[in-house]
């Protein structure tokens, strides 16, 4: 009986202190000009507009504090940057844009600290694997289509607002050019 409570327990409680992180897939292909990248973006959740999403916003910066390999690190802020540009989208299609916006600024400041995360963990003999490097390459190249084409949907005086990102995200692919 007590085994039952127990698995119960660890079923229906277990995955919150987990945190339920669903494995992405990621293509490594490159693509000519011209054609959409393919990068699968995880679920965005809440968005800024929620008056939950402060929670959310706490949770990400405890586990930024208490996150101290430099490599998960930036996987973390990998993911985090991709969830941001993800609810970026989802307020641009909601007419929210001026949030969007920020939201895009917000996504490529977490990307534009991954490369100095790099060569941090070089530095200390850690060397990030392909497949990371891979990954975070293939995210900026994203962020680039996806930032150009809210440039091309939201209105002119708006669009402008989105150039201080895009250059964000045109250092973050130079700066990771290095690896």
């Amino acid at each position: 009986m007590n085994l039952r409570v127990l698995l119960l327990f660890l079923l229906i409680i277990g995955p919150f202190f987990l945190g339920l992180n669903i494995p992405l897939s990621y293509s490594q292909q490159p693509t000519p000009f011209g054609q959409k990248i393919v990068y699968e973006l995880p679920y965005p959740g809440l968005t800024p507009d929620s008056p939950f999403y402060w929670m959310k916003s706490v949770r990400d910066m405890c586990t930024d504090f208490f996150t101290r390999d430099l490599l998960k690190k930036s996987e973390l802020y990998l993911h985090l940057s991709d969830k941001r540009i993800a609810m970026a989208i989802t307020l641009a299609k909601q007419g929210k844009n001026k949030l969007a916006i920020s939201t895009v600024k917000e996504a490529e400041e977490l990307a534009a600290k991954i490369p100095n995360l790099f060569v941090e963990s070089k530095k200390q003999g850690a060397n990030p694997s392909g497949e990371l490097i891979s990954r975070v390459k293939l995210s900026a190249e994203k962020h680039k289509e996806l930032i150009e084409e809210l440039k091309r949907t939201l209105p002119q005086g708006e669009a402008e607002l989105l150039q201080s990102a895009l250059d964000l995200n045109q250092k973050t692919e130079s700066d990771l050019k290095r690896f």
